[in-house]
């Protein structure tokens, strides 16, 4: 809890002028009574989201970016108001709460006998590797002003949008024959065997849907995908953003909102060879979003495609593993993404 509290004074800056949703992000803010565990947890946040275009979903819990049962998790219709109100005060533990375009959110209740009461005000959450500069040595992919580290699976020059300030764009080819295209998704000229790898990413606000459908990419190293999708709205399930893909979840969602830049940073270990180039030890990865740790030192005994290979189907060789940014089909924004090899 302290990291976490560090955490969010660190990151605590006025609510940003924004264009997308007023509603949507975090709050933070404490219970003003003395009962029960709220006279010695006081603290309490919010995250409002949109599941759907016409849909808002809150979350009121005592910790944000953990597995645990909220306070309130309810949905309501976007009817274009200035307030969003959420919840009820009629049972014995209940919330009534409410939150307007500026960021102010109140609630109001009961917990059991005692009435209970807190203000929440908006926060913009920045992880703490955002800008982090590539180590000498270091390769850096993205950020040079061109794309000169990547192609094309069958080869040829990656055609990514190149934007001011080191960022670069995917670019969506139209779709042909009535179908759409995917394939644009870009390769490292090299391979790499151990490493740690910092990539920062930003998904556009794209309400057209749950899960898959909802500004999908993927960084992959060889057949191993760290999920790239706008999931803020969901609770860290193996398909969301920062899962190894239908493989591990994260430890829980460390997601941000939509139009917000986010970070991964890896640990890769390679595979181990014998003499006679068998594997002997499978590769491992350990890998962090917004600063935060998805998983720890996790042995790679899969891959994490759609033909969801196993260590046995997919066969490791000496000589490293290049990584890919995926086209899903959504336009998704990258910068800073650079790989520093490590020895064994």
């Amino acid at each position: 809890m302290k990291r976490l509290t560090a955490v969010l004074v660190s990151t605590f800056i006025a609510l940003s002028a924004y264009a997308e949703d007023p509603f949507v992000g975090e709050y933070s803010g404490s219970f003003e009574t003395n009962a029960h565990y709220f006279k010695v947890n006081p603290r309490v946040f919010a995250q409002i989201s949109k599941p759907s275009k016409d849909t808002y979903k809150l979350i009121l819990t005592p910790q944000l970016y953990v597995r645990a049962t909220p306070y309130v998790c309810e949905t309501i219709k976007d009817e274009g108001s200035d307030e969003l109100k959420f919840g009820s005060d009629k049972a014995a533990w209940g919330f009534k709460i409410s939150v307007d375009k500026f960021g102010k959110m109140k609630v109001s209740g009961k917990a059991g006998k005692d009435e209970v009461s807190a203000v929440l005000g908006k926060f913009e959450r920045v992880s703490p590797t955002m800008g982090k500069a590539a180590p000498s040595g270091a390769d850096v992919l993205i950020g040079g002003g061109n794309m000169d580290a990547w192609s094309l699976k069958a080869g040829g020059a990656c055609d990514w949008k190149i934007l001011d300030g080191g960022q670069v764009e995917s670019v969506i080819h139209p779709a042909k024959d009535g179908k759409p295209r995917r394939d644009n998704t870009v390769f490292t000229k090299k391979a790499y065997e151990s490493f740690r790898l910092h990539l920062e990413f930003r998904l556009p606000e794209d309400y057209k849907g749950m899960g898959v459908p909802r500004c999908n990419s993927g960084l992959y190293i060889g057949p191993v995908e760290i999920q790239i999708l706008d999931t803020f709205h969901s609770d860290a399930q193996w398909g969301d953003c920062g899962a190894l893909y239908k493989f591990v979840p994260p430890r829980a969602n460390f997601c941000l909102p939509p139009e917000r830049w986010q970070t991964y940073d890896v640990e890769f270990s390679a595979a181990q060879f014998d003499e006679n180039g068998e594997i002997v030890k499978y590769p491992r990865i350990t890998a962090w979003h917004n600063g935060m740790k998805m998983y720890d030192s996790v042995e790679l005994t899969q891959g994490t495609d759609h033909s969801q290979l196993t260590a046995e189907s997919y066969v490791y060789k000496p000589g490293g593993l290049k990584i890919s940014l995926q086209d899903h089909g959504d336009k998704i924004r990258f910068r800073n993404m650079w790989i520093e090899p490590l020895k064994d």
